[in-house]
């Protein structure tokens, strides 16, 4: 397996947190550290020469120091990066601002050698914190950002903002670095994390000083910034959503040298666009969002499934993106770096009348033991996830029906008056939940091929949803918890008018969805009940609506023609005992082929709604 190919922009919280990464999935390219965004941002220092170390690494980040290196590297190592590790812990001690305009870091490196007292005449001390220093040092971080985008550019950029340990694991004071204590420096680094975020675009790893301690025993020493071993595990679980290598613990590795760096690995290719890392196999959902030209709405949804109480770090995102022209990419740019590295890709497929084809990819590539659908224009309730996989793991159910809410929009009640731990599809009306935004099982999607039928075009999710209950053993349903908002937005922006599928007539969804019910697979009474239940909802509903549609007689009479061809392969007269008046009556009007006699009764039908939507309660 190709591995992921890691640069280090920053110091031990980066070069710490890559120790804990597997080495079998991630490799480093370059780290280049003791180098301020000062230094990289100006001309190479000419004024004076690096002073010399023992260490080869030190000397080798000195130097680089003076030569503003990380420009060179940056477009010499771009191509080969898969992410990019910043942390800002090099800044703490300010910078020098020599007499020609060049830039040297104030570095332990620059300190402990003696190097300060050989600085040019009329150099100045920028102090970290200054006025002067976060005005310099945001104009030099655009610039950094700017280079860091265009020569690393399908590279994700992540950067680590955790704040220095108060305490230590031992319950101690934590010590202070070169007169800086924890609790006045956090205040001052969160300043400069939020423009750094802001001018890289970056992924955030951020902590709060509650949830990090130090470790005396680091293997660099006692500081702020040198956390116990733990807090590494975490930030590296939160990186890449799997579990981090124990290095310097019981059973570690025992590393604790700095990073080497090595070239020429490729990575791991997909058809989905996004950062690679390797597998996790811990990932619980995949969430797949269909975005066409959604743009208005999609950040809102991308938000609803980040803040998910079962944690970020459980999920997967998969955006099937259907040729959009509108602000999409940006959105996606924007949203991605809240969630896990590799844990947020988009399937692109050309534009089409529906978004089977990338959903059948998504299915393929998923990586969640889970996969759940969901439509950009809508949102998940904040505990829908959890809730539906917690009842997914109580009974072994390969789908979970989320209770839907309608913002705008009509949604069936009857079938969530509670929840059900099994449902019996003899009594539960399932014909009234065939869309496909339920948990399913994704080894149980993938088993028995249940895929979205690209050849319809509209309502995808019905026939698949009809296959998933045709071939289920247990179909569960979530009623305590909010989990599926159906929104209707108002003012939404026009959009370019979808491809359409030439020789699809208006009943080819009703004929794919009957196929699914009759799977040879699914044991006989089970079909009869899918279709009996299927027929009562047409014959009520679908089938009803897609003829008021016909506004000429010969569409009518075409209709009328094609419905009596369905019935003839999916006779509903055996399941007439399992089917309503109302329905009854609508098949018979149509086996009779009146079209007059249809519109007298769906006229007078009409009439009855009216009459007992106006008609006023009883007095007691």
């Amino acid at each position: 397996m190709s591995k992921t190919r890691v640069f280090i922009y920053g110091s031990c919280v980066s070069r710490d947190t890559f120790e804990h990464l597997d080495p079998e999935h991630f490799e480093l390219v370059e780290y280049v550290a003791r180098q301020s965004v000062l230094s990289a941002y100006t001309k190479p220092v000419e004024l004076m020469a690096p002073p010399t170390l023992k260490s080869r690494f030190q000397q080798r980040m000195i130097t680089g120091d003076f030569s503003s290196s990380l420009r060179s590297q940056m477009a010499t190592h771009g191509s080969a990066t898969d992410f990019v590790l910043v942390d800002l812990t090099d800044e703490r001690l300010g910078a020098y601002l020599l007499p020609d305009g060049s830039i040297v870091t104030r570095s332990v490196e620059l300190i402990e050698s003696g190097g300060e007292q050989y600085l040019p005449q009329g150099t100045q001390h920028i102090a970290f914190g200054t006025q002067q220093h976060f005005e310099y040092w945001t104009t030099a971080m655009e610039y950094v950002a700017e280079q860091m985008r265009t020569q690393m550019s399908q590279a994700t950029i992540v950067l680590l903002d955790i704040p220095w340990a108060e305490w230590s694991e031992t319950g101690a004071q934590t010590p202070g670095s070169f007169g800086m204590q924890a609790a006045e420096a956090n205040p001052v680094f969160r300043s400069y994390a939020q423009a750094a975020a802001q001018a890289l675009g970056a992924h955030v790893i951020s902590m709060e000083p509650s949830e990090v301690v130090s470790s005396p025993h680091h293997p660099w020493g006692d500081a702020p910034f040198h956390y116990s071993e733990k807090v590494y595990l975490e930030v590296v679980r939160r990186l890449t959503g799997a579990e981090g290598r124990v290095v310097w613990g019981a059973g570690g590795t025992g590393i604790g040298s700095a990073p080497t760096a090595s070239v020429g690995q490729s990575t791991t290719s997909t058809t989905a666009t996004g950062s690679t890392v390797a597998e996790s196999p811990d990932l619980l959902v995949t969430v797949v969002v269909s975005n066409n030209n959604d743009a208005f709405a999609l950040g809102t949804c991308l938000e609803s499934i980040q803040r998910q109480s079962i944690g970020v770090e459980n999920i997967e995102v998969l955006v099937v993106d259907n040729g959009s022209t509108d602000g999409t990419q940006q959105v996606l740019d924007q949203h991605q770096r809240l969630f896990p590295i590799g844990n947020f890709r988009t399937i692109s497929q050309e534009r089409a009348a529906s978004s089977a084809s990338g959903r059948n990819t998504a299915v393929i590539e998923a990586r969640g033991e889970y996969i759940y659908f969901v439509n950009a224009p809508d949102r998940l309730g904040l505990d829908a996830l959890q809730a539906m996989v917690q009842r997914a793991y109580t009974n072994s159910s390969e789908i979970v029906i989320g209770k839907p809410v309608g913002v705008g929009h009509s949604v069936p009640k009857k079938p969530f008056e509670k929840s059900h731990d099994r449902i019996e599809l003899g009594t539960f009306q399932f014909a009234e939940v065939l869309h496909a935004h339920c948990l399913y099982r994704t080894d149980f999607l993938r088993k028995n091929e249940i895929e979205f039928d690209m050849s319809l075009p509209t309502l995808i999710e019905r026939p698949f949803a009809m296959a998933a209950y045709a071939l289920a053993e247990r179909v569960s349903v979530e009623s305590g918890v909010e989990c599926y908002y159906l929104v209707r937005h108002k003012n939404v922006p026009t959009k370019p008018p979808l491809p359409t599928i030439a020789g699809a007539g208006p009943l080819a969804v009703v004929w794919a969805t009957f196929k699914a019910a009759s799977n040879a697979k699914t044991p006989a009474t089970k079909r009869r009940v899918l279709k009996a239940r299927y027929w009562n909802r047409i014959l009520t509903s679908d089938l009803v609506s897609e003829y008021r549609k016909q506004s000429r007689s010969d569409t009518r009479l075409r209709f009328i023609a094609d419905a009596n061809r369905l019935i003839g392969a999916h006779n509903p007269d055996s399941y007439l005992k399992d089917i309503g008046a109302r329905a009854r009556v609508f098949l018979f009007l149509v086996q009779t082929g009146r079209p007059a006699a249809l519109d007298a009764y769906l006229d007078m039908t009409d009439k009855d709604k009216s009459a007992l939507v106006k008609k006023p309660a009883a007095k007691r």
